[in-house]
């Protein structure tokens, strides 16, 4: 158990060490309109681009068709009736008394 817990120390110590690192690295090149901002700016929108997306077993891959499939797709959802609401009629609300 202490094993355990000596090596989750260590680990943590080596994730904070790298995060720190790679903090330094970005405020030393990363916010002088240089190379190194944007190549991280466009690595971080490929990441997050939606290129493709299969809703509904229909793959989307055009940019409108992406965008009017994710709509729809919401608004079917958003206004589908639904089959069964919870309600609280018949309940007995109970109160606690000061002791």
């Amino acid at each position: 158990m202490k094993l355990r817990k000596t090596f989750k120390k260590w680990v943590l110590l080596e994730e904070t060490h790298w995060r720190q690192l790679s903090k330094e690295l970005w405020l030393k090149e990363g916010d002088k309109n240089t190379w190194f901002f944007h190549r991280m700016a466009n690595a971080h929108w490929r990441n997050n681009s939606l290129d493709r997306i299969k809703i509904n077993g229909v793959e989307l891959a055009e940019e409108q068709e992406v965008r009017e499939g994710i709509v729809n797709a919401f608004q079917h959802q958003l206004l589908e009736e639904p089959g069964w609401r919870a309600g609280i009629e018949g309940l007995q609300p109970s109160t606690s008394k000061p002791q």
